[in-house]
């Protein structure tokens, strides 16, 4: 989240910017943003104790009811994949959460080899959210051909392939194979069906909603700011300041006031006129040597 001025926490961030990295937890159900903790520019995308926090902070507002008698898929991109996260997920079940995790994974070079040793019969049909064939789109499990050492028990890795969509990033990897690949880590047993997108939410009846508010963009509305009028600091300046006829509450009558391009706006005059008549050629010097002399 990029800020134009030092405010508290404020820092350089890894995308060259300057802000702020906050990190926020919603609830895909119903839209909400339960938790969210505002960081500073230069902390990690991957700090497993921040994630847990915000976790924590996160599962604390939904009720006790359905905290504890409804199953939990915590879905995060690749940044949730830390060894220390994965493994407070799991243990949240000692708590009697019933909670499940699906993150994201980065197509790394023993991803590779696993994709590329695949063979296609081993490759499925993906399936959308509510259980349709979603087209041109495949997946295939890669647990036991890339090395997961450290990651929870029941740990599995997953690669989606599909066609690449029309401006979509692609990779030397995904040029070369001619498709566009995701992989994901999840602990959901073999028994229940996953969705087709990495990190994706379990099938819901509703419609699928846009981007929420805060993730789309952190100032959704106009700012509650004052009319420049009402401000002492501009509207106690006196004509003399030549502000614009539209922040000026009593215009001059011979000033016309009019709607951003609509309105016609004189030329400012030149600073010199160019004369009429050919330039006379100035003077020649007076003799150098008289005047080196101070004659």
């Amino acid at each position: 989240m990029t800020c134009h001025s030092e405010k508290e926490q404020a820092a350089a961030t890894y995308k060259h910017g300057f802000g702020h990295h906050p990190l926020l937890c919603f609830l895909d159900n119903t839209g909400e943003a339960l938790a969210g903790v505002l960081r500073p520019g230069n902390a990690g995308a991957n700090t497993a104790s921040d994630h847990i926090t915000v976790l924590d902070q996160a599962l604390a507002q939904i009720p006790a009811a359905h905290r504890h008698g409804t199953p939990i898929l915590i879905r995060t991109d690749s940044a949730g994949g830390a060894k220390g996260f994965l493994a407070h997920l799991q243990a949240l079940r000692d708590r009697g959460i019933n909670s499940s995790f699906s993150v994201g994974y980065p197509v790394t070079e023993p991803v590779r080899r696993a994709i590329r040793a695949r063979p296609d019969r081993f490759w499925h049909p993906a399936l959308e959210q509510d259980g349709t064939p979603r087209a041109g789109a495949e997946v295939a499990e890669l647990t036991g051909m890339v090395d997961l050492a450290g990651h929870p028990a029941g740990t599995r890795i997953i690669v989606r392939r599909e066609r690449p969509h029309p401006g979509a990033q692609l990779s030397l990897f995904d040029l070369d194979a001619g498709m566009h690949h995701q992989a994901f880590l999840t602990d959901t047993p073999h028994r229940r069906r996953l969705p087709a997108v990495p990190g994706g939410p379990p099938p819901r009846a509703g419609p699928r909603r846009g981007p929420h508010p805060l993730r789309q963009d952190h100032r959704g509305r106009p700012l509650p700011l004052p009319p420049l009028h009402d401000q002492p600091s501009v509207a106690g300046a006196g004509p003399d300041r030549h502000r614009p006829a539209r922040i000026d509450p009593d215009p001059p009558a011979g000033r016309r006031v009019g709607h951003r391009r609509t309105e016609e706006i004189p030329l400012p005059p030149a600073a010199r006129s160019s004369p009429s008549h050919p330039r006379r050629a100035m003077p020649p010097p007076a003799d150098r040597r008289h005047l080196a002399l101070a004659k």
